[in-house]
């Protein structure tokens, strides 16, 4: 899960791993979370990564791979808008989406 929240640059990560952890939290109070885990007898494996719109500039590895096979679920700023599947606009630069492109087709970009 990539959360992107405004000013978190300046917090730790141990701060980080806190506010993921409330996110974590009432993941698990919810109908879905509780039916988890008794179904499962384990906790839902979600990893969390909180990140500010500064840091999403940086084009961090884990994050191009989150944006690029993850789902957005709520995006008000249209952080991650896609046009062309297989062209990803990606911080003002164009990435090609290999899980879209089959072998030997070409994509202009």
């Amino acid at each position: 899960m990539l959360v992107i929240l405004e000013e978190v640059d300046t917090i730790s990560f141990l701060a980080r791993g806190q506010i993921f952890n409330y996110f974590y939290k009432s993941l698990r109070k919810t109908e879905k979370g509780k039916k988890w885990v008794l179904e499962k007898r384990s906790d839902p494996s979600i990893r969390g990564i909180i990140i500010s719109p500064k840091e999403l500039e940086f084009n961090l590895p884990i994050v191009v791979i989150i944006s690029s096979l993850g789902h957005v679920l709520y995006d008000p700023d249209n952080i991650f808008i896609q046009s062309n599947k297989k062209i990803v606009n990606y911080m003002g630069k164009k990435l090609i989406d290999l899980k879209n492109v089959k072998r030997g087709e070409v994509v202009d970009i």
